[in-house]
């Protein structure tokens, strides 16, 4: 997962510690032989961002899509079409 996205889905509160994360770690079982697990666990400040593999199921990439945020961390910006509230016009006198 890249570092500038996981630094802004932190930002912007959409992983916390309720989030559930799939993570890839390198384990070391009883008989000093080592490999890769994976599993399901609620996200920590521990977790790093190249271990993760999924967020809430999702890719890291479609999770930030669902949020209009691009898989690299930048956010799209949109104009706001339509009229101004009116709150917002000033009051133009002749």
């Amino acid at each position: 997962m890249n570092k500038n996205l996981f630094k802004i889905l932190i930002d912007h509160d959409l992983i916390n510690t309720q989030t559930i994360v799939c993570v890839q770690v390198k384990v070391r079982y009883w008989n000093d032989l080592s490999g890769i697990e994976r599993g399901n666990i609620k996200w920590s400040p521990k977790v790093k961002a190249e271990d993760i593999q999924q967020i809430e199921g999702m890719t890291p990439e479609r999770f930030a899509r669902s949020y209009n945020i691009n898989p690299d961390g930048t956010i799209k910006i949109y104009k706001k079409r339509g009229r101004k509230p009116k709150h917002v016009l000033t009051n133009i006198s002749v």
